[in-house]
């Protein structure tokens, strides 16, 4: 949508089937140019979320709004089956680069366990959830989400792999509980 050249805003409209598809972007685009704004039809484009069988291109205004599978939300990409795990791979890459390029601070002997966990909390939780809320995490995508979360944790503790650390271990020195815990708060 455009209400002036320069400025576009993205609208997500949620459509309870396929067929009613057509009718209701044709009402949008008009309300929307009741108050100036006129859709991009070239931009436009229809997703499924869900278990419903995928949308079919349809003709609003003779322009044709093609189906997609995919589509990047707040940074994350999202897939029309519901689950998270692009968006979870691209979170934890990201989370795992500030990692790396924080391995001086989680060296750092004057600065105490609790300080690096705090960091830890607020840069890196920070990085692997965002977006976490958008899509449907499994039991395997939980587990990998935890796999890194006690890497990083091992990694900020000094720990090491050889040392055969227990997962519990790793949590109760860090003094955190377990991943999942963090997301249901």
């Amino acid at each position: 949508m455009s209400a002036h050249p320069e400025v576009e805003v993205d609208t997500a409209l949620f459509l309870p089937h396929d067929q009613d598809s057509t009718e209701i972007l044709s009402s949008f685009c008009s309300t929307a140019a009741l108050h100036g704004l006129h859709v991009l039809w070239a931009k436009t484009k229809l997703q499924n979320l869900g278990c419903s069988p995928r949308h079919t291109a349809v003709s609003v205004n003779g322009t044709l709004v093609e189906p997609m599978d995919t589509f990047v939300c707040l940074g994350s990409p999202q897939s029309s089956d519901g689950y998270c795990l692009p968006g979870m791979k691209h979170c934890i890459g990201l989370a795992a680069s500030v990692m790396s390029s924080l391995h001086h601070i989680w060296n750092d002997k004057c600065l105490s366990v609790p300080t690096k966990i705090r960091l830890f909390r607020s840069v890196i939780l920070s990085i692997l959830l965002y977006a976490s809320e958008t899509g449907n995490l499994r039991i395997t995508d939980m587990k990998t989400l935890e796999a890194f979360y006690l890497k990083c944790l091992q990694q900020i503790l000094g720990f090491h792999w050889h040392q055969h650390i227990t997962n519990s271990e790793i949590l109760s020195h860090a003094g955190v509980g377990p991943l999942a815990e963090q997301i249901a708060h």
